[in-house]
């Protein structure tokens, strides 16, 4: 369950509300780019993108509203039969959108490898042929490398799988399109042969291939010049594991109280006031500060649902003081 109470009670009424007709399409992830020409045309002499949060809020906000008419109103995938969405803000405060949204039409749904490969990519394009999306996934697409690669990544340290990629990369070859395998498709990726392109340099790492690429639709990217990961749900399992990370809420940090001497030695208190020594609290950026100070909405859901109090025959809840409880026993 989500860890925000409010988000967690929308999570519980939204999954109910959707199990008659599971149906999810696609799962959208966006994030902030600095390099936005709006943003760096709009700076001060001597500024960066760091110095002006409030700038980076109100063009991410932009992006986001055309996003959303591209989705919606354009219907470049169809027509939507609902969506839900929320903000949320990397450590280093950059805003990212998670997109969760349905069709309405069968035609449109990607159930098929063909269908798939027409809308998602999961390999570099011929840098020939399409340089301006090839210069794009090197850019932005490319997870990593991590592994052996760069134990260091962060992708590496999590907790529950320390030393392994938690997002399985690098993904092993994939000749064909596989529409579902354990809830979401296993994109092609092909490693050999004339369509597999490698990069010969990116940082440290050479020949970077398919197997590093993060699924992307070319049409996104390109208009959007920024981090944006397409994905297709296939699963019921995979939706409500999605839809509970939309409405999962905002990152907590847990401090402990110390003083600091002035020798550099310090003190942790040792009584027993559990508000003194701990504090559960919010880690907030200042983008997310000023996004809030803009009142600029942090999540949308396109349907809404009333849960009503169902009860068999006589086992209703009742409702009584000491002075009306024979009244109400009447």
């Amino acid at each position: 369950q989500p860890r925000s109470r409010g988000l967690g009670d929308v999570y519980k009424r939204q999954t109910i509300a959707r199990l008659p007709n599971l149906s999810t399409d696609y799962f959208l992830t966006i994030t902030a780019n600095t390099q936005w020409p709006e943003i760096q045309e709009a700076l001060e002499p001597g500024q960066r993108a760091e110095d002006r949060p409030d700038l980076v809020c109100r063009v991410f906000k932009m992006k986001i509203d055309e996003l959303m008419t591209d989705i919606i109103q354009r219907k470049i995938f169809g027509t939507v039969a609902g969506y839900a969405w929320t903000i949320e803000y990397q450590k280093r405060g950059l805003p990212h959108l998670h997109l969760l949204f349905m069709l309405r039409d069968a035609v449109d749904k990607p159930r098929c490898a063909e269908h798939i490969d027409r809308i998602i990519r999961a390999e570099l394009p011929d840098p020939i042929v399409e340089p301006q999306l090839y210069k794009a996934v090197r850019a932005y697409m490319i997870h990593g490398p991590c592994g052996e690669h760069n134990t260091e990544c962060p992708c590496m340290l999590n907790e529950k799988c320390k030393g392994k990629c938690f997002r399985s990369f690098p993904k092993k070859e994939c000749k064909a399109t596989n529409s579902d395998v354990d809830g979401y498709p296993e994109y092609r990726r092909r490693l050999t042969g004339p369509n597999a392109h490698t990069i010969p340099e990116l940082g440290k790492h050479r020949d970077v291939d398919n197997s590093w690429v993060v699924p992307y639709n070319p049409y996104l990217l390109l208009k959007y010049d920024t981090h944006i990961n397409l994905e297709i749900c296939t699963s019921v399992s995979a939706y409500k594991y999605i839809f509970k990370y939309v409405m999962k809420g905002g990152d907590k940090a847990e401090i402990k109280l110390r003083m600091v001497k002035e020798d550099g030695s310090y003190q942790t208190y040792c009584d027993l006031d559990e508000i003194k020594n701990w504090a559960d609290s919010r880690y907030i950026s200042a983008h997310e500060a000023l996004w809030r100070i803009f009142d600029f909405p942090t999540n949308s859901l396109s349907h809404t649902v009333q849960r009503l109090s169902v009860h068999l025959p006589g086992e209703q809840n009742v409702t009584f003081t000491e002075e009306n409880m024979q009244s109400v026993v009447d």
